[in-house]
């Protein structure tokens, strides 16, 4: 019996969680189904695991000539932005009619930047997901709160929340309508199972840009930091979307710096101490190997997630979280001694959301597979 295809979107994010996220979900489900990932970054090509498909479509700053610009770039075909969209709109929509695909994944983003999933939603007959972190930035209220679930609970068959409830109120906090909230689920973390052990472990401090974007200051931070420390190790990975330059950067003898490691999420599991901006997937990662957490967010404006998760999170994980970098040096010196000579508790908060979300996509295709052809309707009560 030929296996379900499961189709997973991910829109061109400033970082690279989302892409993240979405891999090690599409990495999880090639296990029980066909897997695709669809997105436009290129990180994609590493990021995404071996086992499932990948296409990769244009990048919005390389056909939008305004995001082009932005970004310092000349776009490889000169379209203005609505002309930018309809060509993305377009091909999604082609590709995944070619696909065919019984389960769609969206994250974050339910209708992708600029509603360009609105042409294949359309005409989609699939069982329709929308995967949500969690907490969302500020920001991003008005596609994500109020009014704008009625619209989320028109398209979706089911709205995955994968964090724990004990850490956000999704229904309350963005004012869910109650359609909307009769279709959550809350899933747990995707992330790596729990594993504290220090078989792997090494007394390291990791400092990680995870994408790179607007992690610089961090960076250079620790950098200085490891210098006053000499009888600590420093590992640096300042993320492939960092304007830094690793070959460039001058560090003392206990620092190694590169600009990116595929093995990324190992270093975080094996650390004493994590050092980041507090995205979604370091911090997890380092939870796993029970790390030590210190967070300096990444917030810039309304874009405040990684603040409000560093302080949610500390109430049941170990996690320093700094207001200013000046405050790094004396952070580190007091949790060093505390990360050689005691493991972490056991992190407390749920995880295997993507092999719950698993559980829920062979529950909903059984129950859609009993139903009529002629009166097939989302068993999950969407349209």
């Amino acid at each position: 019996m030929a296996r379900a295809v499961v189709l997973l979107f991910c829109h061109d994010g400033m970082g690279l969680g989302h892409l993240r996220r979405i891999s090690r979900l599409a990495g999880s489900l090639q296990q029980h189904f066909s897997t695709v990932v669809l997105c436009g970054m290129r990180e994609a090509s590493w990021i995404v695991p071996p086992e499932c498909g990948l296409i990769k479509i244009p990048e919005w700053k390389g056909i939008d000539k305004e995001r082009a610009a932005r970004a310092g770039r000349v776009p490889w075909i000169d379209l203005s932005g609505p002309e930018a969209k309809q060509f993305r709109a377009e091909m999604i929509r082609r590709i995944a009619s070619l696909c065919n695909p019984d389960v769609v994944i969206v994250d974050y983003l339910p209708l992708g930047q600029r509603r360009e999933l609105d042409p294949f939603f359309a005409s989609c007959n699939s069982l329709k997901y929308f995967l949500h972190r969690g907490l969302s930035d500020t920001s991003d209220g008005h596609i994500l709160r109020g009014s704008a679930s009625k619209e989320i609970a028109q398209v979706y068959d089911r709205i995955l929340v994968a964090s724990d409830p004990r850490l956000v109120d999704v229904a309350t906090e963005d004012d869910y309508c109650q359609e909307a909230r009769a279709k959550l689920s809350y899933v747990g973390f995707i992330g790596s199972p729990i594993t504290l052990s220090r078989n792997n472990w090494s007394p390291t401090v990791v400092c990680s840009g995870g994408g790179g974007f607007r992690a610089e200051d961090l960076m250079l931070a620790c950098i200085k930091t490891a210098e006053s420390n000499p009888q600590i190790p420093f590992k640096i990975v300042l993320g492939p979307r960092s304007r830094l330059s690793a070959s460039c950067l001058s560090v003392p003898p206990n620092c190694e710096a590169w600009q990116t490691r595929a093995d990324l999420p190992e270093l975080h599991r094996t650390a004493a101490i994590v050092i980041s901006t507090g995205g979604y997937n370091s911090v997890l990662e380092a939870a796993s190997g029970g790390a030590r957490l210190i967070i300096y967010p990444n917030q810039v404006g309304q874009d405040d997630e990684q603040l409000r998760f560093a302080v949610r999170l500390s109430k049941y994980y170990p996690v320093r979280r700094l207001d200013n970098l000046d405050a790094l040096p004396d952070a580190l010196r007091t949790i060093w001694p505390e990360s050689i000579e005691q493991c972490t508790d056991t992190f407390p908060l749920q995880m295997g959301g993507a092999e719950r979300i698993g559980e829920l996509l062979s529950i909903d295709l059984k129950a859609r597979a009993a139903l009529s052809p002629i009166n097939r309707q989302s068993p999950c009560g969407g349209i």
